[in-house]
């Protein structure tokens, strides 16, 4: 085996496999250079190796292996060392006339023999901030989590230093669902298209990329590799003008109507958080705004939550709930108020099937890349956002449930031809898992995972910035290949029990700006478990973001209610919140 400095490590390559030595000489990783493409509907199909060479270009040492496998005519993974970075990766090549594959997986190194002391995993957790896991331990980073996809990175503990495992790919080759750390007795990294992608002459994986430069934590690590991409031109993080309303404080209803529908209710949502949607109307958002104003709290921007919609597709407001919307908003605007809309791109309620994805002719989400789609979402979008006469005017969207993208065999697998299957576990209201039907998901484009998150994204974004060039796309999808899309990102909910909120919302906060740097940050603050806690996290929120609170009369998960000093410290962290951004001007 050749052995070479890369960074902070000594790296050995040979036929045998690749070894990895962390800083202060202890074996961190160890693993065979075979990359396994596994096609639709096989179990396993290792690689045979054929032959080893190296070589050297004017900035890189490669080594190219070729191996005989079942399913491909050749296969060949390339690993090259340059600088501090050690990347693997690897192209499969279809018998002649096979052009017809469908990749369901990609490992790389299976089985890793040496392993990392620990490994970090930068997504959302319910009850950890900051997440660890031991190397015998499985984990995945999915578009199917509440980070709708997190970072594809893991950092790797080894010594006393931290080291990096990333994924990096070509814009518009993210279609993978989810990248994983498989764990037990034959751990390897792991990238799941579900069957969507291949049908070439060839297929050719991501790089898997190792950072072997060290760094003193785990987020520093991240930073590094989210810096990588924007640096190899595979994501865009350009710097935008900030209209100053951007940073005002926040108030979004959605944990007040929590609350007011467990008042009403027994103290409870009646099996399903979904029913608080019901007081998404016009009284409910004019009263907690007037008990706010009258105790002199003054949000800058309200976030009416769902389900305002008579469709969740459309623009018309629910005509129970809401008289008159475009009223209600051009009120906040007399107020210096700026009005988001709760939107969920995913939904096909209201869509007709051209314009959705179907499973056996049923339709289980809006698609994107369809022109239908695109012509009805712009036209809704614009009667959303624009000031023209019978619209909306409102300034902006909070997009929520990207998670929920269709998946062959991911958590979430509903028809969401109605909002009420948003989060359904029922049988009858979700598809079943590719391998128990006939046929991938149907859709009219290619994109998948990754890359069908960012089509929702930008099926929204483009018509709501022609609408209005200031409007402010919000969402919570915390991973570098979003980063040129999105305005803000939110830290979502916590779960109503976790004592240790800060921690986790602080950790949130590094990881989105581990992301992009130049994302503003909603703080988010449902659910919080009780009033001294929601009190905690408020005097935080100005060091993370934008102060936002949920609530405008008590907290949903322990029932109490607001007094004069809940007020009074709401009154100081947005005043104090203001002081510091009064000195930003307009593009800053």
């Amino acid at each position: 085996m050749e052995s070479y400095k890369c960074g902070a490590c000594e790296v050995a390559i040979g036929p045998e496999g690749c070894a990895i030595r962390a800083k202060g000489g202890a074996e961190m990783l160890r693993f065979p250079l075979d990359v396994e493409i596994l096609p639709l509907g096989a179990e396993a199909d290792p690689g045979m190796p054929v032959s080893f060479e190296a070589r050297d270009t004017p900035r890189e040492r490669v080594w190219t292996a070729s191996y005989e496998t079942r399913a491909w005519a050749k296969k060949e993974v390339e690993v090259s060392i340059d600088g501090g970075v050690l990347s693997v990766r690897a192209t499969a090549y279809a018998r002649a006339g096979d052009h017809s594959f469908r990749v369901s997986r990609v490992r790389y190194g299976k089985p890793f023999v040496a392993l990392p002391e620990k490994l970090f995993s930068p997504r959302f957790d319910w009850s950890r901030g900051t997440v660890h896991l031991g190397p015998e331990q499985g984990d995945e980073l999915s578009c199917q989590q509440w980070f709708s996809p997190p970072p594809f990175f893991y950092g790797l503990l080894g010594g006393s230093e931290w080291y990096g495992a990333g994924i990096v790919a070509g814009k518009g080759e993210w279609n993978f669902v989810s990248f994983a750390w498989e764990g037990g007795e034959a751990p390897s990294f792991v990238l799941d298209y579900e069957g969507h992608a291949g049908g070439s002459a060839s297929f050719r994986t991501p790089s898997l990329r190792f950072d072997l430069s060290g760094y003193g934590d785990e987020f520093a690590a991240l930073e590094a590799y989210t810096g990588g991409l924007a640096a190899a031109g595979a994501i865009d993080r350009p710097a935008r003008p900030i209209p100053r309303w951007w940073r005002e404080p926040m108030f979004c209803g959605w944990g007040e109507q929590r609350l007011r529908f467990r008042m009403e209710h027994g103290g409870s949502e009646l099996g399903s958080w979904i029913n608080a949607g019901d007081y998404s109307s016009e009284s409910f958002y004019r009263h907690s705004l007037g008990v706010l104003e009258s105790r002199g709290v003054n949000p800058g921007i309200v976030v009416i939550d769902c389900f305002w919609a008579e469709e969740s597709s459309r623009a018309r407001p629910n005509p129970l709930r809401w008289q008159d919307m475009r009223g209600f908003i051009e009120e906040q605007h007399g107020k210096g108020r700026k009005v988001l809309l709760w939107y969920s791109p995913v939904l096909a309620e209201g869509l007709p099937p051209g314009a959705c994805m179907t499973v056996g002719g049923r339709r289980v989400a809006g698609d994107p890349e369809s022109p239908e789609y695109r012509e009805i979402v712009s036209a809704e979008i614009r009667a959303m956002i624009s000031g023209d006469d019978g619209c909306l005017n409102a300034d902006g969207f909070k997009i929520d449930f990207t998670q929920n993208i269709p998946s062959e065999r991911g958590v979430f697998r509903n028809y969401l031809d109605t909002r009420r299957n948003i989060i359904s576990e029922r049988p009858e209201d979700n598809y079943p898992p590719l391998g128990s039907r006939d046929g991938l998901v149907r859709q009219s484009g290619l994109a998948w995972g990754c890359e069908l998150v960012r089509a929702y994204i930008d099926a929204v974004r483009g018509p709501m910035k022609r609408a209005k060039e200031d409007s402010l796309l919000v969402t919570h999808t915390a991973n570098p290949r979003l980063a040129d899309l999105v305005d803000m990102l939110r830290l979502n909910d916590m779960d109503g029990t976790s004592p240790d909120v800060l921690g986790i919302m602080g950790a949130r906060a590094k990881i989105a700006k581990a992301c992009n740097p130049r994302w503003l940050i909603d703080t988010d603050n449902d659910l919080m478990v009780n009033k001294d806690m929601w009190r905690r996290y408020l005097a935080l929120q100005p060091s993370l973001g934008n102060p936002d609170t949920y609530y405008a009369t008590g907290i949903a998960a322990s029932g109490e209610h607001f007094d004069a000093g809940d007020y009074e410290l709401l009154r100081r962290v947005f005043a104090g919140h203001r002081e510091r951004i009064a000195g930003e001007t307009e593009g800053s």
